[in-house]
């Protein structure tokens, strides 16, 4: 399949869902460095698209490139609003790098910002959520 959307998008670059399947892919193969660049190449179509940088993070934070894994976690989830279950991923993954990197203001400044939605988040962002309480000690 993947050989196949990669053929459509050497035709054209407007199509949002093969641009989202490639990259779903490529990062079930973890396969980041393949994913950090299609997904830098997406960006340039389709920068409103929560979900490529969602990839974006993914692929710098396995990459080592924390910096540039929180920047891009922080714009998808500024780009969240009625994706629930986008905008939870963005939020786990933007308190574990939090939590790996010392990063504590930002984090508690996260938790503050969004534990008043607790109720739409699934158990796992809410896990996510009091490990981060313990990690910071309250």
């Amino acid at each position: 399949a993947l050989t196949c959307y990669q053929k459509v998008l050497d035709r054209t670059k407007t199509i949002f869902p093969v641009w989202n399947q490639t990259l779903t892919i490529l990062e079930e193969q973890k396969n980041y460095a393949a994913l950090q660049a299609m997904a830098e190449k997406a960006l340039d179509y389709f920068p409103n698209q929560a979900v490529v940088h969602y990839y974006s993070g993914i692929a710098n934070e396995q990459l080592n490139q924390p910096q540039d894994a929180i920047t891009a976690y922080k714009t998808g989830l500024n780009l969240t609003s009625k994706n629930i279950a986008l905008q939870g991923d963005l939020l786990k993954s933007l308190l574990h790098l939090y939590v790996k990197n010392q990063k504590q203001n930002e984090a508690k400044a996260l938790l503050s910002k969004y534990l008043a939605k607790e109720a739409e988040y699934d158990f796992s962002v809410l896990e996510v959520f009091g490990d981060t309480f313990f990690t910071l000690g309250e």
